[in-house]
């Protein structure tokens, strides 16, 4: 009875919501990003934060253990970071509204150069609450941050209670209920009581889960256009890539081989993939309705569901993250599994309602979903080294077929040809304009330390903007690599200036 209460499917029965295809995968992206940056995992919501001592902007040591007793809002940031120059003033607001409530905010700065670089930022913004130093992103590697801003937030007995990656406007609606709640609660009240709680009644959010009922046996050429849909859905639902490609059209793939797609969209594996399968499986679909014309066929469908970005829900399933999942014993594998089970049988999970629109075409061997990938913006990515930088740089996928709202993930790879550790930090230029290109989370964020010989893949998570102008059909990213000593010196003389 301890999961009871999560919001009915029917009590989210909303009309008129339109859910494009493409923001439905943009969820399953996001679950994917720490696994995909770090190799550790990140210190856990609902475990006590990590104590450090840090400088603040006169010298003075400031530990976080000595905000105990407050709720705290740990921001990672540096005045470099376009996100965090948006985010600050958000963060200003809750200050000032809660601070005699017994709310901080804490912002560790990453910069690495002059203090007085980061007081003209905190006095250009009107920013009164405490910073801290953080230049060799020691706490930041202690809290798994892999890129900026990053965002904890610690109750008053110092433990996590909600991690987020990117921007966030702290003031609005959801923000300031997540504040009030943990703000309303005794200092001597521990976690164990607000684990145990049902799932409360969130409403929808920007970022879904989604999935249709598909039948085990579905997977046929004599398949439906409404078939073809559902089985589609289901794959990229299940974050199935392998099985989603075949289902779109020969014309589509003319134009992003099965590789290219599978390295764009990284695959669940194991328990995750099993659980949101699962997941796929309790979907409800109403009203499918099937046109059909001279080029193929539109499917119309109503769906209903689950919120897989409900806060509980995500929890629960620990942001399927498949290491933790597998970390699991079985019979904890199967807890969840039969928690979600439950949920399903009393109608209480949490849900989205609103409609979609497919179109299909009639391939050889059936119905496929057509995507246009043609008519998508053409993303070129190019990469070198700037002021004798030992290293190798180069893009992973030179090119890149985007539609407009998509996040996709690509990469680059890096080797230090090097005898000693080096240091290094990119910067990028967008042609025609930067208004078409939206970095989500990129590894010029932050500085990269590379040992002797050391190659890895740095990601970047990306999207071109819903907006662009049909006539814009190419954008050129090109990313530059300098060694840190580059930034320092622009640093002072931006200081000196």
């Amino acid at each position: 009875d301890e999961y009871r209460g999560m919001t009915s499917l029917r009590s989210q029965r909303t009309s008129g919501i339109r859910l494009p295809l493409v923001p439905m995968a943009i969820f399953l992206v996001f679950l994917m990003v720490l696994p995909v940056w770090g190799q550790h995992p990140a210190p856990e919501v609902d475990h006590v934060a990590p104590d450090f001592t840090l400088p603040d902007l006169e010298g003075n040591q400031i530990s976080l253990s000595s905000y105990k007793g407050r709720v705290v809002l740990l921001n990672f940031w540096a005045t470099w970071c376009p996100p965090c120059r948006l985010e600050m003033p958000t963060m200003e607001k809750a200050y000032r509204k809660y601070r005699d409530k017994g709310f901080e905010v804490v912002a560790v700065s990453v910069d690495a150069g002059p203090k007085s670089s980061i007081k003209s930022f905190l006095r250009e913004l009107g920013l009164s609450f405490q910073v801290l130093l953080d230049p060799d992103m020691e706490t930041l590697r202690a809290f798994r941050g892999f890129s900026l801003p990053m965002t904890v937030v610690i109750d008053r007995q110092g433990v996590i209670r909600s991690r987020e990656l990117g921007y966030r406007d702290w003031s609005d609606g959801e923000s300031t209920k997540l504040l009030q709640r943990l703000l309303s609660e005794k200092s001597s009240q521990g976690e164990a009581s607000s684990v145990k709680k049902q799932f409360p009644r969130w409403s929808c959010a920007v970022s879904l889960l989604v999935g249709l009922t598909v039948a085990a046996n579905a997977w046929s050429a004599e398949r439906t256009p409404e078939e073809t849909v559902r089985q589609y859905v289901q794959a990229v639902y299940s974050r199935n890539y392998a099985k989603a490609y075949p289902l779109i059209s020969d014309a589509d793939k003319k134009h992003k081989t099965r590789k290219e797609y599978l390295r764009l969209h990284v695959s669940f594996e194991g328990t995750a993939l099993e659980l949101a399968a699962q997941l796929a499986s309790y979907i409800r679909y109403e009203n499918a309705r099937a046109q059909f014309h001279e080029d193929g066929a539109t499917v119309v469908l109503d769906l209903i569901l689950p919120n897989g970005n409900d806060p509980k829900l995500r929890k629960l399933l620990m942001d399927f993250d498949e290491a933790q999942l597998h970390s699991l014993p079985e019979a904890e594998q199967e807890k969840i599994s039969e928690i979600l089970t439950t949920a399903h049988q009393r109608d209480e999970l949490p849900a989205i309602v609103g409609e979609e629109r497919f179109e299909l075409v009639k391939d050889g061997d059936g119905w496929k979903v057509f995507l246009n990938w043609a008519g998508t913006v053409v993303v070129r990515f190019t990469g070198e080294v700037k002021k004798g930088l030992p290293w190798d740089f180069e893009p992973i996928l030179g090119e890149v077929r985007a539609p407009p709202g998509e996040i996709l993930l690509v990469a680059f790879r890096v080797r230090n040809r090097s005898y000693t550790p080096v240091s290094g930090k990119a910067r990028h230029v967008v042609r025609p304009t930067e208004a078409h290109f939206e970095v989500i989370q990129c590894f010029c964020f932050i500085e990269q330390t590379l040992e002797p010989g050391e190659e890895m893949e740095l990601p970047l998570l990306f999207r071109v903007n819903g907006d662009i102008s049909p006539d814009v059909q190419t954008i050129d990213v090109h990313y530059e690599f300098y060694p840190l000593e580059h930034f320092k010196q622009e640093w002072e003389r931006q200081a000196g200036g």
